[in-house]
């Protein structure tokens, strides 16, 4: 299974604490959103490294934000409706 395709909106640019709405391609038109808030860094970029499966047989996207090229928080995207 491949990686999603992820899409980044930062929040306004302001001083922090920052926010971010970040979008992710499940499959094709099948999107999950997700708004994350209270940000110490404005975030840039993100990309979605590595998928983790729950006990209970869910599947975990986790997505890396970025910040002049460093990562510096995680969000895991817990699609709970997708199982395998």
């Amino acid at each position: 299974m491949r990686l999603p395709k992820v899409a980044l909106s930062p929040g306004q640019a302001g001083g922090p604490p920052y926010s971010a709405t970040i979008e992710a391609m499940i499959w094709p038109g099948v999107r999950e959103r997700v708004n994350v808030r209270l940000l110490a860094r404005r975030p840039e970029s993100a990309c979605c490294n590595r998928r983790e499966r729950l006990p209970d047989g869910r599947l975990t996207y986790v997505v890396t934000l970025y910040n002049r090229g460093q990562p510096f928080v995680s969000v895991y995207l817990d699609a709970s409706w997708l199982r395998s």
